[in-house]
């Protein structure tokens, strides 16, 4: 972070990160946070899924096959299966709360394993 200033060290001095994100919003006519820049072109419209990929297909000189179709509705709806579909194969709480009792476990042991060890290695430099 504290690269990013001019005066290493001093958060009052000028940031570059930030002074270049305004200069490329300045550039793109960025105006609220956040927004979609479609070929350097900062895009008006609502910000949705369909709005959005059609104003991505626009852009295109040579639109390709999915962007001539008039059912986008169907590939749009086929995506957000494969999208949530993949949700189905994250960790659901049940695999998170397994996970934290084999972790407490594992610790448990470590600990006993220790207090045993430490005991026994107290006898012997008693007993010297």
């Amino acid at each position: 972070m504290d690269d990013s200033f001019v005066s290493f060290g001093d958060r009052r001095t000028d940031n570059k990160f930030f002074r270049e994100d305004r200069e490329m919003q300045n550039k793109l006519g960025v105006k609220l946070h956040p927004s979609v820049t479609i070929n350097e072109r900062t895009y008006r419209g609502d910000i949705n899924g369909y709005d959005v990929f059609k104003a991505v297909c626009v852009g295109f000189k040579d639109s390709p096959k999915i962007c001539k179709d008039e059912n986008i509705w169907e590939f749009i709806n086929t995506m957000d299966g494969q999208v949530n579909g993949a949700r189905g194969h994250m960790a659901g709480v049940r695999h998170i709360i397994a996970a934290i009792c084999v972790i407490l476990a594992i610790n448990i042991c470590a600990l006993y394993i220790y207090r045993r060890y430490s005991k026994k290695k107290m006898n012997e430099q008693m007993q010297v």
